[in-house]
C-alpha cells in the first residue's frame, strides 16, 4: 500500500514538473494565432486576420490571473486593440506590426515556463518579422533599426549557439540576415521568411536538452 502511495506521489510530481516546462495551453494558442495572422495581415488578407483575432480573444479569457505580469497583459490587450483599429482602417503594416508584437509579448509570458529558451533567442523572429512590416510602410529608418537590433541580439545569440554544438543552424541564421540586410529594399518578404525560419530553428535548439 506505501509503495503505490509512494509510486503514486512521484509519478504526480514528475507530471507536474513536465507542466511546467510548458506555457499554459492557451498561451501558446496566443502565439500561434498571433503568428499566423501576420502574413495574412501583411497582405491585407482581412477575413482570416479576423478569425485570428477572434482566437486571440478566445486565449486571453482561458487565461489564468496568474499566467503573465500586469504590465504584459495591459500591453497584449493594448496590441490587440491595436490590431483591430488596423483591421478596420484597413492599414495592413501596422495590423502586421501589432500581431507582431502579440507574440513578443506572449513570447516574454512563455518564458517562466521554458527557462532553457534564453530572452534573447526569442526576439530573432520578431525582428525579422519588423522589418518586413516597416519595408511594406516604406519606414527606412525604422527597417535599419530592426535590422541593427537584430545584428546586435545575433551577437549575443551565436556563441550560446556554437556552444550547443550546432554550426549549421548558426550559419543558416547569419546568412539570412546577410541577406535580409542586402535585400530589405527589394525582395524583402523571402529574405524575411528565411530568417525566420532560421529563427525558429535556433529556438527549437534550446528547446530541447544540449548535445552531450
Amino acid at each position: 500500500m506505501c509503495g503505490a502511495l509512494l509510486a503514486a506521489t512521484l509519478i504526480a510530481g514528475l507530471q507536474a514538473a513536465g507542466a511546467a516546462d510548458r506555457p499554459p495551453r492557451a498561451l501558446i494558442q496566443l502565439r500561434d494565432a498571433a503568428v499566423a495572422a501576420w502574413h495574412p495581415a501583411l497582405a491585407g488578407q482581412w477575413a482570416i486576420v479576423h478569425d485570428q483575432l477572434t482566437a486571440m480573444h478566445a486565449a486571453i479569457e482561458d487565461l489564468s490571473p496568474q499566467v503573465g505580469k500586469a504590465d504584459l497583459r495591459q500591453q497584449l490587450r493594448g496590441r490587440i486593440e491595436a490590431v483591430e483599429h488596423a483591421v478596420r482602417d484597413r492599414r495592413a503594416a501596422d495590423a502586421a506590426a501589432n500581431v507582431n508584437w502579440v507574440a513578443r509579448i506572449a513570447e516574454e509570458m512563455a518564458a517562466r515556463y521554458e527557462p532553457g529558451v534564453p530572452p534573447d533567442v526569442r526576439l530573432l523572429a520578431f525582428y525579422g518579422r519588423a522589418a518586413e512590416a516597416d519595408a511594406a510602410a516604406h519606414r527606412t529608418d525604422r527597417v535599419k533599426a530592426d535590422l541593427a537590433d537584430a545584428e546586435t541580439v545575433w551577437r549575443r545569440v551565436e556563441p550560446m549557439v556554437l556552444q550547443r554544438r550546432a554550426p549549421d543552424a548558426a550559419r543558416q541564421f547569419s546568412d539570412a540576415l546577410v541577406r535580409l540586410e542586402g535585400d530589405h529594399a527589394n525582395d524583402i518578404r523571402e529574405a524575411a521568411d528565411a530568417e525566420v525560419t532560421a529563427a525558429n530553428r535556433i529556438a527549437e535548439l534550446f528547446a530541447r536538452p544540449a548535445r552531450p
